[in-house]
Protein backbone atom coordinates (compact mmCIF):
# COMPACT_ATOMS: atom_id res chain seq x y z
CA UNK A 1 0.00 0.00 0.00
CA UNK A 2 1.15 3.93 -0.39
CA UNK A 3 -0.53 5.73 2.57
CA UNK A 4 -0.70 9.12 2.09
CA UNK A 5 1.84 10.28 -0.60
CA UNK A 6 2.54 13.82 0.31
CA UNK A 7 2.12 15.53 -2.91
CA UNK A 8 3.66 18.67 -3.52
CA UNK A 9 4.53 21.67 -1.65
CA UNK A 10 1.25 22.38 0.61
CA UNK A 11 1.63 25.71 1.43
CA UNK A 12 -1.77 26.16 2.95
CA UNK A 13 -0.77 23.58 5.73
CA UNK A 14 -0.02 23.87 9.50
CA UNK A 15 2.81 21.57 9.17
CA UNK A 16 4.42 24.02 6.28
CA UNK A 17 3.94 26.28 8.45
CA UNK A 18 5.57 24.66 11.11
CA UNK A 19 8.60 24.12 9.18
CA UNK A 20 9.08 28.25 7.83
CA UNK A 21 8.31 30.06 10.94
CA UNK A 22 10.72 32.48 12.15
CA UNK A 23 13.34 30.81 14.50
CA UNK A 24 12.82 27.57 13.84
CA UNK A 25 16.25 25.88 12.56
CA UNK A 26 16.61 23.62 9.87
CA UNK A 27 18.66 21.74 7.43
CA UNK A 28 15.90 22.47 4.94
CA UNK A 29 16.07 26.12 5.84
CA UNK A 30 12.55 27.88 5.42
CA UNK A 31 12.03 26.61 1.86
CA UNK A 32 8.77 24.64 1.26
CA UNK A 33 9.87 20.90 0.89
CA UNK A 34 7.84 17.43 -0.19
CA UNK A 35 9.03 14.09 -1.44
CA UNK A 36 6.53 13.57 -3.70
CA UNK A 37 5.12 15.60 -6.27
CA UNK A 38 1.73 15.39 -8.97
CA UNK A 39 4.30 14.89 -12.13
CA UNK A 40 6.76 12.91 -10.25
CA UNK A 41 3.82 10.17 -8.97
CA UNK A 42 4.59 8.34 -11.78
CA UNK A 43 7.99 7.07 -10.29
CA UNK A 44 6.44 5.86 -7.06
CA UNK A 45 3.96 3.84 -9.33
CA UNK A 46 6.70 1.90 -10.38
CA UNK A 47 8.38 1.60 -7.43
CA UNK A 48 4.70 -0.35 -6.44
CA UNK A 49 5.19 -2.63 -9.35
CA UNK A 50 8.48 -3.44 -8.56
CA UNK A 51 7.65 -4.54 -5.25
CA UNK A 52 4.54 -6.43 -6.40
CA UNK A 53 1.98 -5.02 -4.40
CA UNK A 54 -1.83 -4.63 -5.29
CA UNK A 55 -3.01 -2.35 -2.30
CA UNK A 56 -2.12 1.02 -1.73
CA UNK A 57 -2.78 3.79 1.39
CA UNK A 58 -3.32 6.94 0.10
CA UNK A 59 -3.92 10.11 1.72
CA UNK A 60 -5.54 13.34 0.83
CA UNK A 61 -4.53 17.14 1.66
CA UNK A 62 -6.96 18.99 3.12
CA UNK A 63 -5.45 22.02 2.88
CA UNK A 64 -4.75 21.42 -0.81
CA UNK A 65 -8.40 20.15 -1.44
CA UNK A 66 -10.09 23.00 0.23
CA UNK A 67 -8.46 26.83 -0.24
CA UNK A 68 -9.45 30.51 0.97
CA UNK A 69 -9.85 33.19 -2.00
CA UNK A 70 -7.21 35.54 -2.65
CA UNK A 71 -9.23 38.21 -2.68
CA UNK A 72 -11.87 37.24 0.44
CA UNK A 73 -9.89 34.80 2.59
CA UNK A 74 -13.02 34.38 4.58
CA UNK A 75 -14.87 32.97 1.76
CA UNK A 76 -13.77 29.00 1.29
CA UNK A 77 -13.18 27.16 -2.44
CA UNK A 78 -12.43 23.57 -3.76
CA UNK A 79 -9.43 23.43 -5.38
CA UNK A 80 -10.51 21.21 -8.82
CA UNK A 81 -6.39 21.30 -10.17
CA UNK A 82 -5.87 19.73 -6.88
CA UNK A 83 -8.58 17.55 -7.05
CA UNK A 84 -7.72 16.85 -10.65
CA UNK A 85 -4.36 15.48 -9.26
CA UNK A 86 -5.35 13.57 -6.68
CA UNK A 87 -7.72 11.36 -9.69
CA UNK A 88 -4.87 11.19 -11.96
CA UNK A 89 -2.53 9.38 -9.18
CA UNK A 90 -5.82 6.95 -8.56
CA UNK A 91 -6.01 6.40 -12.39
CA UNK A 92 -2.38 5.49 -12.65
CA UNK A 93 -2.88 3.33 -9.46
CA UNK A 94 -6.07 1.48 -11.48
CA UNK A 95 -4.21 1.20 -14.49
CA UNK A 96 -1.01 -0.62 -12.79
CA UNK A 97 -3.40 -3.11 -11.82
CA UNK A 98 -3.62 -2.08 -7.62
CA UNK A 99 -7.39 -3.49 -6.94
CA UNK A 100 -7.77 -2.03 -3.30
CA UNK A 101 -7.42 1.66 -2.65
CA UNK A 102 -8.16 3.09 1.43
CA UNK A 103 -7.98 6.68 1.15
CA UNK A 104 -7.31 9.17 5.04
CA UNK A 105 -8.82 12.03 5.02
CA UNK A 106 -6.44 13.50 7.73
CA UNK A 107 -3.04 12.36 8.40
CA UNK A 108 -1.95 14.91 10.72
CA UNK A 109 -1.79 17.95 8.79
CA UNK A 110 -4.98 20.31 8.09
CA UNK A 111 -5.01 23.66 6.62
CA UNK A 112 -3.47 26.62 8.42
CA UNK A 113 -6.64 28.72 8.56
CA UNK A 114 -8.66 26.04 10.29
CA UNK A 115 -5.51 26.03 13.48
CA UNK A 116 -6.40 29.88 12.98
CA UNK A 117 -9.97 29.26 13.53
CA UNK A 118 -9.50 27.05 16.87
CA UNK A 119 -8.83 23.64 15.18
CA UNK A 120 -10.38 20.52 16.21
CA UNK A 121 -10.76 22.17 20.20
CA UNK A 122 -14.11 24.21 19.35
CA UNK A 123 -16.93 21.89 18.24
CA UNK A 124 -18.25 24.21 15.51
CA UNK A 125 -15.51 23.92 13.50
CA UNK A 126 -16.11 20.57 12.34
CA UNK A 127 -18.48 21.85 9.71
CA UNK A 128 -15.20 23.46 7.44
CA UNK A 129 -14.18 19.36 8.01
CA UNK A 130 -18.08 17.99 7.29
CA UNK A 131 -17.39 20.27 3.92
CA UNK A 132 -14.48 18.91 3.01
CA UNK A 133 -15.15 15.00 3.40
CA UNK A 134 -18.26 15.68 1.39
CA UNK A 135 -15.98 17.22 -1.63
CA UNK A 136 -13.63 13.57 -0.72
CA UNK A 137 -16.61 11.44 -0.73
CA UNK A 138 -18.37 12.92 -4.13
CA UNK A 139 -14.97 13.47 -5.99
CA UNK A 140 -12.71 10.25 -4.80
CA UNK A 141 -15.85 7.44 -3.63
CA UNK A 142 -15.70 5.60 -6.51
CA UNK A 143 -12.01 5.44 -6.33
CA UNK A 144 -11.62 3.52 -2.51
CA UNK A 145 -12.65 0.54 -1.23
CA UNK A 146 -11.81 1.34 2.57
CA UNK A 147 -11.78 4.91 3.98
CA UNK A 148 -10.10 5.83 7.15
CA UNK A 149 -11.02 9.41 8.10
CA UNK A 150 -8.57 10.17 11.05
CA UNK A 151 -5.35 8.56 11.54
CA UNK A 152 -3.64 8.43 14.67
CA UNK A 153 -5.96 10.85 16.44
CA UNK A 154 -4.21 9.99 19.64
CA UNK A 155 -0.80 10.44 18.68
CA UNK A 156 -2.22 13.74 16.89
CA UNK A 157 -4.02 15.21 20.11
CA UNK A 158 -1.06 14.12 23.12
CA UNK A 159 2.11 15.51 20.21
CA UNK A 160 -0.06 18.82 19.48
CA UNK A 161 -1.80 19.75 22.82
CA UNK A 162 -0.35 17.91 25.77
CA UNK A 163 3.35 17.68 24.88
CA UNK A 164 3.06 20.69 22.19
CA UNK A 165 5.72 19.20 19.99
CA UNK A 166 3.33 19.63 16.65
CA UNK A 167 0.96 22.28 15.44
CA UNK A 168 -0.76 24.11 17.20
CA UNK A 169 2.20 23.62 19.58
CA UNK A 170 -0.04 23.53 22.76
CA UNK A 171 0.46 22.20 26.36
CA UNK A 172 -3.61 21.94 27.63
CA UNK A 173 -5.25 18.88 29.57
CA UNK A 174 -8.77 20.42 28.82
CA UNK A 175 -8.01 21.61 25.23
CA UNK A 176 -6.69 18.06 24.40
CA UNK A 177 -9.71 16.28 25.96
CA UNK A 178 -12.16 18.79 23.92
CA UNK A 179 -9.85 17.68 20.47
CA UNK A 180 -10.32 14.07 21.21
CA UNK A 181 -13.39 14.21 21.64
CA UNK A 182 -14.35 16.37 18.25
CA UNK A 183 -12.02 13.71 16.01
CA UNK A 184 -14.22 11.05 17.08
CA UNK A 185 -17.30 13.04 16.03
CA UNK A 186 -15.75 14.12 12.81
CA UNK A 187 -15.07 10.39 12.16
CA UNK A 188 -18.64 9.39 12.95
CA UNK A 189 -19.61 12.31 10.39
CA UNK A 190 -17.20 11.43 7.43
CA UNK A 191 -18.48 7.75 7.65
CA UNK A 192 -21.68 8.91 7.48
CA UNK A 193 -21.48 11.31 4.57
CA UNK A 194 -19.57 8.29 2.37
CA UNK A 195 -21.99 5.74 3.22
CA UNK A 196 -24.45 7.55 2.26
CA UNK A 197 -22.90 8.54 -1.15
CA UNK A 198 -21.71 5.25 -1.56
CA UNK A 199 -23.55 2.32 0.72
CA UNK A 200 -21.02 0.02 -0.44
CA UNK A 201 -18.21 1.92 1.16
CA UNK A 202 -16.72 0.39 3.66
CA UNK A 203 -14.67 2.44 7.11
CA UNK A 204 -11.75 2.15 9.49
CA UNK A 205 -9.90 4.14 12.05
CA UNK A 206 -6.12 3.66 12.97
CA UNK A 207 -4.63 4.26 15.85
CA UNK A 208 -1.48 3.87 17.14
CA UNK A 209 -0.90 0.86 19.80
CA UNK A 210 2.29 -0.06 21.60
CA UNK A 211 2.86 -2.44 23.41
CA UNK A 212 2.46 -1.55 27.36
CA UNK A 213 5.53 -3.90 29.20
CA UNK A 214 7.18 -3.47 32.99
CA UNK A 215 10.50 -1.68 32.35
CA UNK A 216 13.78 -3.35 33.90
CA UNK A 217 13.50 -3.16 38.19
CA UNK A 218 9.91 -1.77 37.31
CA UNK A 219 7.49 -3.89 39.31
CA UNK A 220 5.14 -6.03 36.98
CA UNK A 221 2.13 -5.78 39.27
CA UNK A 222 2.29 -2.32 38.88
CA UNK A 223 3.26 -1.43 35.46
CA UNK A 224 0.30 -3.39 34.87
CA UNK A 225 -1.80 -1.61 36.43
CA UNK A 226 -0.36 1.62 34.45
CA UNK A 227 -0.62 -0.19 31.29
CA UNK A 228 -4.41 -1.00 31.57
CA UNK A 229 -5.11 2.62 32.43
CA UNK A 230 -2.67 3.63 29.63
CA UNK A 231 -4.89 1.33 26.87
CA UNK A 232 -8.27 2.74 28.42
CA UNK A 233 -7.06 5.95 26.88
CA UNK A 234 -4.50 5.41 23.71
CA UNK A 235 -5.75 2.41 22.64
CA UNK A 236 -9.66 2.20 23.44
CA UNK A 237 -11.34 5.32 24.24
CA UNK A 238 -11.16 6.24 20.15
CA UNK A 239 -12.55 2.93 18.92
CA UNK A 240 -15.74 3.12 21.30
CA UNK A 241 -17.02 6.40 20.19
CA UNK A 242 -16.54 5.40 16.74
CA UNK A 243 -16.99 1.55 17.13
CA UNK A 244 -20.84 1.69 15.31
CA UNK A 245 -19.70 3.25 12.11
CA UNK A 246 -16.61 1.00 11.51
CA UNK A 247 -16.19 -2.22 9.61
CA UNK A 248 -12.39 -2.57 10.43
CA UNK A 249 -10.18 -1.71 13.13
CA UNK A 250 -6.79 -0.71 11.94
CA UNK A 251 -4.06 -1.15 14.23
CA UNK A 252 -0.45 0.54 13.78
CA UNK A 253 1.88 -0.20 16.18
CA UNK A 254 6.12 -0.33 15.56
CA UNK A 255 7.91 -0.97 18.76
CA UNK A 256 7.09 -1.75 22.99
CA UNK A 257 6.18 0.99 25.46
CA UNK A 258 8.27 0.36 28.51
CA UNK A 259 7.15 1.80 32.01
CA UNK A 260 10.44 2.27 33.59
CA UNK A 261 13.82 1.67 32.05
CA UNK A 262 13.44 -0.48 28.98
CA UNK A 263 15.48 -3.85 29.53
CA UNK A 264 17.30 -3.66 25.84
CA UNK A 265 19.56 -0.88 24.96
CA UNK A 266 18.52 -1.82 21.28
CA UNK A 267 16.76 0.95 19.52
CA UNK A 268 15.74 2.05 16.08
CA UNK A 269 17.03 5.00 14.44
CA UNK A 270 14.13 7.02 15.55
CA UNK A 271 15.55 6.02 19.57
CA UNK A 272 12.14 3.96 19.79
CA UNK A 273 12.69 -0.15 21.42
CA UNK A 274 13.46 -2.84 19.07
CA UNK A 275 11.64 -6.12 19.11
CA UNK A 276 13.15 -8.48 17.15
CA UNK A 277 10.69 -11.39 18.10
CA UNK A 278 7.40 -9.27 16.71
CA UNK A 279 5.59 -10.31 20.18
CA UNK A 280 5.24 -6.74 20.45
CA UNK A 281 2.47 -6.73 17.51
CA UNK A 282 0.96 -10.37 18.35
CA UNK A 283 0.36 -8.76 21.89
CA UNK A 284 -1.46 -5.75 20.81
CA UNK A 285 -3.61 -8.01 17.79
CA UNK A 286 -4.23 -10.42 20.56
CA UNK A 287 -5.55 -7.61 22.79
CA UNK A 288 -7.72 -5.82 20.00
CA UNK A 289 -9.43 -9.30 18.59
CA UNK A 290 -10.12 -10.12 22.45
CA UNK A 291 -11.29 -6.91 22.75
CA UNK A 292 -13.44 -6.06 19.53
CA UNK A 293 -13.98 -9.96 18.58
CA UNK A 294 -16.77 -8.58 15.49
CA UNK A 295 -14.20 -6.60 13.86
CA UNK A 296 -11.64 -7.79 11.33
CA UNK A 297 -8.29 -5.94 11.83
CA UNK A 298 -5.96 -4.62 9.56
CA UNK A 299 -2.62 -3.66 10.50
CA UNK A 300 -2.79 -0.03 8.91
CA UNK A 301 0.99 0.67 9.98
CA UNK A 302 3.83 -1.23 10.53
CA UNK A 303 7.75 -0.26 10.39
CA UNK A 304 10.82 0.31 11.14
CA UNK A 305 13.33 3.12 10.30
CA UNK A 306 16.72 1.75 9.18
CA UNK A 307 18.79 4.38 7.56
CA UNK A 308 21.65 1.53 6.85
CA UNK A 309 19.23 -0.62 5.04
CA UNK A 310 21.24 -0.29 1.38
CA UNK A 311 23.11 -3.68 1.51
CA UNK A 312 22.44 -6.07 -0.90
CA UNK A 313 24.08 -8.89 1.08
CA UNK A 314 23.47 -8.92 4.46
CA UNK A 315 20.49 -9.67 6.06
CA UNK A 316 19.64 -5.47 7.38
CA UNK A 317 17.88 -4.88 10.65
CA UNK A 318 15.07 -4.27 8.52
CA UNK A 319 14.63 -7.73 6.97
CA UNK A 320 15.00 -9.13 10.60
CA UNK A 321 12.02 -6.46 11.52
CA UNK A 322 9.67 -7.53 8.86
CA UNK A 323 9.96 -11.22 9.50
CA UNK A 324 9.69 -10.83 13.14
CA UNK A 325 6.24 -8.81 12.68
CA UNK A 326 5.33 -11.10 10.18
CA UNK A 327 5.81 -14.01 12.55
CA UNK A 328 4.33 -12.02 15.15
CA UNK A 329 1.29 -11.67 13.37
CA UNK A 330 1.13 -15.22 12.48
CA UNK A 331 1.00 -15.91 16.08
CA UNK A 332 -1.80 -13.91 16.61
CA UNK A 333 -3.76 -15.31 14.12
CA UNK A 334 -3.55 -19.17 15.67
CA UNK A 335 -4.89 -17.38 18.78
CA UNK A 336 -7.65 -16.41 16.77
CA UNK A 337 -7.54 -12.53 15.87
CA UNK A 338 -9.30 -11.95 12.32
CA UNK A 339 -6.26 -10.39 10.30
CA UNK A 340 -7.17 -9.28 6.82
CA UNK A 341 -4.34 -6.76 5.98
CA UNK A 342 -0.83 -5.91 6.39
CA UNK A 343 0.21 -2.31 5.48
CA UNK A 344 4.20 -1.94 5.65
CA UNK A 345 5.02 2.00 6.44
CA UNK A 346 6.58 2.21 4.15
CA UNK A 347 7.57 2.36 0.37
CA UNK A 348 9.43 5.57 -0.12
CA UNK A 349 11.52 7.85 2.54
CA UNK A 350 9.45 10.42 3.44
CA UNK A 351 9.90 13.75 5.82
CA UNK A 352 9.19 12.14 9.30
CA UNK A 353 7.94 14.16 11.95
CA UNK A 354 10.86 15.86 14.34
CA UNK A 355 13.40 15.03 12.25
CA UNK A 356 14.50 18.01 10.30
CA UNK A 357 17.97 18.31 11.63
CA UNK A 358 18.76 14.46 11.48
CA UNK A 359 16.44 13.17 8.34
CA UNK A 360 18.54 9.61 8.53
CA UNK A 361 16.79 9.11 11.25
CA UNK A 362 13.29 8.94 9.52
CA UNK A 363 14.13 6.54 6.61
CA UNK A 364 10.91 4.06 6.97
CA UNK A 365 10.82 3.44 3.02
CA UNK A 366 11.42 -0.06 1.11
CA UNK A 367 12.80 2.30 -1.14
CA UNK A 368 15.81 4.90 0.03
CA UNK A 369 15.32 8.06 -1.45
CA UNK A 370 17.56 11.22 -2.24
CA UNK A 371 15.80 13.82 -0.56
CA UNK A 372 17.86 16.33 -2.91
CA UNK A 373 16.97 14.73 -6.14
CA UNK A 374 13.87 12.20 -4.94
CA UNK A 375 15.57 9.66 -6.87
CA UNK A 376 14.61 5.72 -5.52
CA UNK A 377 16.68 2.92 -4.56
CA UNK A 378 15.39 -0.20 -3.47
CA UNK A 379 16.87 -1.42 -0.10
CA UNK A 380 17.94 -4.78 1.37
CA UNK A 381 14.13 -4.94 3.22
CA UNK A 382 12.19 -4.14 -0.27
CA UNK A 383 14.05 -6.91 -2.22
CA UNK A 384 13.09 -9.11 1.13
CA UNK A 385 9.43 -7.84 0.64
CA UNK A 386 9.17 -8.02 -3.06
CA UNK A 387 10.21 -11.52 -2.53
CA UNK A 388 7.55 -12.08 0.09
CA UNK A 389 4.83 -11.15 -2.26
CA UNK A 390 5.69 -13.34 -4.67
CA UNK A 391 5.89 -16.28 -2.47
CA UNK A 392 2.27 -14.93 -1.39
CA UNK A 393 0.90 -14.97 -4.31
CA UNK A 394 2.93 -17.98 -5.95
CA UNK A 395 1.18 -20.02 -2.64
CA UNK A 396 -2.11 -18.76 -2.79
CA UNK A 397 -2.10 -19.44 -6.54
CA UNK A 398 -1.09 -23.07 -6.17
CA UNK A 399 -4.24 -22.89 -3.56
CA UNK A 400 -6.74 -22.43 -5.88
CA UNK A 401 -5.73 -24.83 -7.72
CA UNK A 402 -5.46 -27.88 -5.98
CA UNK A 403 -8.17 -29.62 -3.85
CA UNK A 404 -6.61 -29.44 -0.37
CA UNK A 405 -7.28 -25.85 1.02
CA UNK A 406 -5.92 -24.26 3.65
CA UNK A 407 -5.69 -20.67 4.79
CA UNK A 408 -4.44 -18.09 2.80
CA UNK A 409 -1.31 -15.96 3.58
CA UNK A 410 -2.10 -12.37 5.14
CA UNK A 411 -2.78 -10.48 2.53
CA UNK A 412 0.73 -8.39 1.93
CA UNK A 413 0.21 -4.35 1.53
CA UNK A 414 2.34 -1.58 1.39
CA UNK A 415 1.95 1.51 3.45
CA UNK A 416 3.58 5.10 2.32
CA UNK A 417 3.90 7.90 4.64
CA UNK A 418 3.02 11.06 2.81
CA UNK A 419 1.04 14.39 1.58
CA UNK A 420 2.99 17.53 1.60
CA UNK A 421 3.31 19.29 3.89
CA UNK A 422 5.68 17.77 6.45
Amino acid sequence: MVDRLRIGVNLGSDMQTRRTRPGRESIWGNRPVGTESFEDFAKTVESLKTLGVDSVRLSIGWSQIIKPQLIKPEILEVDMEAVRGYKDMLRQLKEAGIKNIILTTHHFDEPQWFDNLGGWAKEENLKYYERYAEVCAQEFGQDANIWIPINEPNIYTSMGYLAGLWPPHEKNPLKARAVYRNLAKAHNLAAEIIKKRNPNAKIACAVQMPDVRAGRYFPKAIANLIGKGYEAVNNWLFIDRVIDSIDYIGVQSYSPFYIGKPKSEQTTDMGWPLDLTGEYLENVLVKTAKRYPNKPIIITENGIADKDDLDKIRESTRVKFIKASLQGVERAIKQGANIVGYFHWTIEDNYEMDTENTPDKGRFGLFRKDYETLKREITTGGRYYSRLIRWAKSREKAQENSDVKSPKPVQLIISEEPTTSQ
